[in-house]
């Protein structure tokens, strides 16, 4: 009884400390990071080139989506743009090698592989 006590205590001081709570929804537009365009994709481009818009409101693929997103020191190619993840209160937009730049200025960086293997699940 002790053990259970003292484990439903961790488990809520835990849950307190750092708790993670994704957005509503999140949405996706997706160009292959592969394909070469004639004209460059930029932020203002990258909803209208996009092969493939996403909508997730499974909190799960949310969470799993938005815990690829990493701090970086690498800057996005302003002219190679081919994700762009908007959530309600951040837009991140990435190149196609995974180098990117979050709505408040910051570099960031995700996994264009692992990021489509979320989509294709």
């Amino acid at each position: 009884m002790l053990r259970l006590a003292i484990f439903l205590t961790i488990l809520l001081s835990a849950g307190n400390a750092q708790s993670f709570t994704p957005p509503e929804t999140v949405k996706v537009y997706w160009l292959s990071p592969r394909l070469e365009t004639y004209l460059p994709v930029t932020k203002d481009t990258i909803e209208e080139a996009s092969s493939k818009i996403i909508e997730l409101r499974n909190w799960t693929v949310v969470h799993e989506t938005l815990r690829l997103i990493m701090a970086s020191t690498k800057k996005l190619d302003p002219m190679r743009v081919r994700v762009k993840i908007q959530t309600n209160n951040q837009t991140y937009y990435f190149d196609s090698t995974g180098r990117g730049l979050s709505s408040n200025g910051k570099a960031v960086y995700i996994d264009l592989r692992r990021l489509n293997h979320v989509f294709s699940e």
